[in-house]
């Protein structure tokens, strides 16, 4: 009973930083997303916008990655 209930506190200790962790890696990801977002308007030309939007798609690609290592 004892080893059960040490290791259910373990567990809910290990589950308590996870979601710890998520929720700093989703404030990151919201706060990179309105700073380009907020960007957008400076687009002077399409090469710069291009530039922009690669950035999105590799910062959208980076969150996508942490997702599944934090699911596995």
């Amino acid at each position: 009973m004892r080893t059960c209930l040490e290791k259910y506190n373990l567990l809910q200790e290990q589950w308590a930083l996870i979601l710890e962790q998520i929720s700093a890696e989703f404030k990151s990801f919201k706060e990179k997303h309105l700073r380009m977002k907020d960007n957008l308007p400076s687009g002077k030309n399409l090469a710069e916008l291009q530039g922009m939007s690669r950035r999105e798609k590799d910062a959208n690609q980076i969150f996508d990655e942490k997702c599944q290592d934090y699911h596995e």
